[in-house]
């Protein structure tokens, strides 16, 4: 078995860790569909098994989103590069969010186990154990569980990280940056770069933090802008780049001259309810991206 990235996830109830037999059968399930870089989600309620104190790192999600728009509001005339170079130190000192989504089925389990506790005003968080690059093994407290409200129809935790790409992701661990190996087994918010032939040929794919149709992509195909959720931050996009690595940027100074169209299809695909192509024309160079629409 490959030591890539191991993580297991437990559903914990104040400080005790709790196994159920149902637990070990997901775990089980995890493991055949995953056999090398792979995440086991143990839920369990707190009627079932042994309780076993553990002290593990906490994970704590960054706010860098409402500090820009709480600065941007008390100083509306700040010039939009000094509010993306303040976005950016604030993402070397505590990152981003980006979101681990897991499915239904999980979601589910999930929302039994918060049923069987007994005393359901306590926040429900998960537990991990995951291999860094380095080697090490840390025992992490991830954030809070949230139930998306927007129609995904997912449940989540979100993610303070310095870099986040296929294979490898920073994020903190009490103010400290550690890189882990990217888990196959977790859904996240993706656009993808496609062959302007093949709409299942991915040539690459960029981790994003939320939902949001592209703004623009750099001539090279490396680098995607989107826009930032706020009317505050209407001024700055997000660029996002290949190697994972991401920062704020004036939008004034992005080359938009490339015309851009929603497309209702690529090579005979249609766009699904959840995800829709658009097309970036400059010349004769073509992009087309897949993105995830906002759900209804």
């Amino acid at each position: 078995m490959s030591n890539y990235g191991n993580l297991s996830f437990v559903l914990r109830e104040g400080n005790f860790l709790l196994k159920s037999q149902f637990a070990i059968k997901i775990e089980l399930r995890k493991y055949m569909l995953y056999k090398s870089i792979f995440l086991t989600l143990l839920l369990t309620a707190s009627v079932f098994g042994q309780q076993v104190k553990i002290y593990p790192f906490s994970v704590t999600p960054s706010n860098i989103l409402d500090e820009l728009k709480k600065i941007k509001i008390s100083n509306p005339n700040m010039m939009a590069q000094e509010l993306s170079d303040k976005g950016d130190l604030s993402i070397a000192a505590k990152g981003l969010n980006f979101v681990f989504l897991f499915d239904a089925e999980i979601c589910q389990t999930v929302t039994g186990a918060i049923q069987k506790q007994k005393d359901k005003s306590i926040p429900v968080k998960l537990n991990a154990k995951i291999n860094s690059v380095e080697g090490d093994i840390a025992s992490i407290s991830l954030p809070e569980i949230k139930f998306d409200s927007g129609g995904c129809g997912k449940c989540y935790v979100q993610m303070p990280m310095v870099e986040f790409s296929d294979k490898e992701f920073v994020t903190f661990i009490q103010d400290r940056s550690v890189r882990f190996y990217t888990p196959k087994n977790i859904f996240y918010e993706e656009i993808s770069l496609l062959e302007t032939k093949n709409s299942s040929n991915n040539i690459r794919t960029w981790k994003v933090p939320f939902r949001s149709k592209p703004l623009a992509i750099s001539d090279d195909g490396k680098m995607i802008a989107l826009d930032l959720p706020f009317d505050e931050l209407k001024e700055i996009a997000l660029l996002i780049y290949d190697d994972g690595t991401f920062r704020f940027y004036p939008k004034k100074d992005l080359d938009l001259t490339a015309k851009s169209e929603i497309l209702k299809e690529f090579a005979g695909q249609p766009g699904l309810t959840e995800s829709a192509f658009i097309s970036f024309s400059k010349g004769e160079q073509k992009h087309i991206l897949k993105f995830n629409k906002n759900c209804q």
